[in-house]
Formats: C-alpha cells, structure tokens, sequence
C-alpha cells in the first residue's frame, strides 16, 4: 500500500502486542512526531487538511481524533463500537503507547496538553463474521495476557458474571441496540472477548497453582 510512495520506508517484524509494536515502528521514524493510522482506517477530508497544516506549539501537545467504525459495511452510531476519541497524534520524545497487547492507549503524560482534531477517522472494523470471530479469539487470549500481567485472579464465576454484564453495558446502557442486529452481534462479541479473556486467564492461573 505505501511502498509506491518515495517517501515512505517500509520497516516489518514480529507483532508483540499493538502497544509494544507500535513503539518499536515509531523508533524506526525519522521525524519525533508520530501519526498512527492502521491499514483499515482512513481521514476525511477535515482532518486531512488538519494534519497538512499541522503546526504544533509544544512538544507536550497530544493530538486526539473521533474514531468511526464501519462494522459489515454500516457506520456504528451506538454502545462501545459508536464514535468515541483517541490519542493518535504525539511527539515520541515526550511520550509513546502503553505496553498493552491490545487497546493500547497514548501515555498521557503529567503535563500533557490534548487537543482535538478536526474530522473524522473512520476505521472498517468488520467485513465479515469469520474476520469477527477470529478477532475476538486473539483479543481475549492477548487481553488475557495482560490481565496475567497485573497480577489478576478471576474464577469461571466472574468469568459468566462479566459474560452478563459486558452484554447489558454494550446493548442496553449504552444503547447499542439502536444499531439493529448490528448493535446485537457487537454486544455478543463484546461479552464473548470478556469471557474468554477471564477464562484464559483461570486456566492459566490454574496451572501455575498446581
């Protein structure tokens, strides 16, 4: 996709968690401001002007978008999978990502100032159920790991208690059930990544305890 591009240096290595891999291409950047932007995600217009007349006043400045999915060629205007904010724009000599395998998040620093572009960052999530479930697989085995990390013990309990809970959050409070059956497959899939994360997590945990 960019190696057409003369401007482009196209570096590849092992995928070692989104956080953590995220770092390592930032370290391989001539410039120390950084944009993340994933093969799957696009700029409208707005924003694109945004970032051609980038200009920024400090180095601690932490540039934020509003992300967009489109799940199985449809926009998500609900729940957890609706617009919502995020860090893609830095100086990596001020801050980097978070070392989590997934969801990773830009360390907001103390004194970091965040400012929000103009426009939209849209993100085509889903195009297809199998590409659906075979995320949800690796996200709840790397969520897992994460959780492992931080010293967290759960039980196969818990595990149906947030099946349940995720579920309610995604479709009901957060009105994901405004989306349609769109809305009602997120809210699954929500709950199912949680379980199995809690659940990965058990039996490894189990197998430590023996």
């Amino acid at each position: 996709m960019c190696a057409p591009y003369p401007n482009t240096r196209i570096t590849t290595g092992e995928l070692t968690g989104f956080g953590p891999t995220r770092n390592v291409a930032a370290s391989q950047a001539k410039n120390d401001w950084i944009l993340a932007i994933d093969s799957d995600e696009w700029f409208d217009e707005e924003m694109l002007d945004a970032i051609n007349n980038f200009s920024p006043s400090s180095n601690r400045e932490i540039y934020g978008v509003i992300r967009k999915n489109i799940y199985l060629g449809k926009e998500m205007r609900f729940g957890t999978w609706g617009p919502f904010k995020i860090m893609r724009l830095y100086h990596c000599q001020h801050t980097q990502y978070n070392a989590r395998n997934v969801h990773e998040k830009v360390i907001i620093p103390e004194g970091g100032e965040i400012i929000m572009l103009p426009g939209i960052l849209w993100h085509e999530s889903i195009v297809s159920l199998d590409q659906h479930l075979h995320k949800m697989v690796m996200y709840s085995a790397n969520g897992a790991e994460d959780r492992i990390v931080k010293g967290g013990r759960t039980s196969p309990p818990k595990a149906v208690f947030r099946f349940v809970w995720i579920f309610i959050r995604t479709y009901v409070l957060k009105w994901g059930w405004l989306d349609g059956w769109r809305g009602f497959l997120c809210a699954i899939w929500e709950a199912n990544a949680n379980f199995y994360r809690h659940m990965h997590c058990y039996l490894h945990l189990k197998d430590i305890d023996k």
